[in-house]
C-alpha cells in the first residue's frame, strides 16, 4: 500500500513538472507574439507631428507656437475616430474627428485652421494621407452659445492648413 502511495507521487510530481514546462512554453510564445506584432501594429496607427509658428487655438484654449502631434487611436463610429492631440510635450486630450463631406480626401498629412476674429489660428481639422479629411469636435467658444456651427468653425474665417509631406 505504501508503494502505491509513493507511486502515486511519483505521477503527479512528474505531471506537474511537464504542466509547468508547458505552462512556461505557452508565456514565451504569448510574449514574442505580442512583441513582435506591436510594432505593427503601432505602425498602423495614422500619426503626424507639425510645427505650428504662431500662436493658435485648440478647443478654446490659445497656445504659443509649438510642435502639434495628432495620433488616430480608435474608431468611434464608422465615420468618426478618435484623434489625439499634444502640444509641445503635453497631452491636450483625445478629441472626436468626424469625416467632412466638403473637404475630400487628404493628399498629404495635414493639419486644418481657421482664423477666428481676433486673427488666431484655430484647428478645425486633420487630414491623413489618402484618407478623408476629419473636422474636430471641439467645445463651443465662450460667445458662440448654442449655434452648433460655431463649435467647429467660425462663419467668417479664412482655411489655413499647415502641412507635412
Amino acid at each position: 500500500m505504501a508503494n502505491l502511495g509513493r507511486a502515486a507521487r511519483r505521477i503527479a510530481l512528474n505531471s506537474l513538472k511537464r504542466s509547468w514546462k508547458l505552462h512556461l512554453v505557452t508565456v514565451i510564445a504569448l510574449t514574442l507574439l505580442i512583441v513582435l506584432t506591436a510594432p505593427a501594429i503601432e505602425a498602423s496607427s495614422h500619426r503626424m507631428r507639425v510645427h505650428i509658428d504662431e500662436s493658435f487655438e485648440l478647443n478654446g484654449v490659445l497656445h504659443r507656437p509649438n510642435v502639434v502631434t495628432v495620433r488616430e487611436v480608435g474608431a468611434y463610429s464608422p465615420t468618426s475616430v478618435f484623434a489625439e492631440i499634444c502640444v509641445g510635450n503635453r497631452c491636450v486630450g483625445r478629441l472626436i474627428a468626424h469625416e467632412s463631406d466638403e473637404e475630400g480626401l487628404s493628399e498629404y498629412n495635414s493639419l486644418v485652421f481657421d482664423r477666428n476674429r481676433e486673427g488666431h489660428l484655430v484647428l478645425v481639422g486633420i487630414g491623413f494621407r489618402g484618407q478623408p479629411t476629419r473636422m474636430l469636435a471641439v467645445a463651443p467658444a465662450k460667445d458662440a452659445g448654442t449655434d452648433a456651427t460655431a463649435q467647429t468653425r467660425p462663419t467668417h474665417a479664412s482655411r489655413v492648413s499647415a502641412r507635412m509631406p
